[in-house]
């Protein structure tokens, strides 16, 4: 489970934080899915802006919309 804009999120196994906003029904700006475009940039744990359609969900993350 993380944390997205306030909202737990359910994550399993090796899903990305995209496709974990998509399962739960959050518009997630998923485009292409494989890392090419910038429709889904999250900041994870303020870090700084990554593609959430590559990046795997951890237990305890902070995401934001980096956009």
């Amino acid at each position: 489970m993380f944390s997205f804009e306030g909202r737990q999120i359910p994550a399993e196994g090796e899903l990305s934080i995209a496709a974990a906003l998509v399962r739960s029904g959050e518009p997630a700006g998923l485009f292409c899915a494989i890392g090419v475009c910038f429709g889904c940039l999250v900041s994870v744990n303020a870090g700084p802006p990554e593609r959430g359609c590559v990046t795997v969900a951890q237990e305890g993350d902070v995401v934001s919309r980096a956009i």
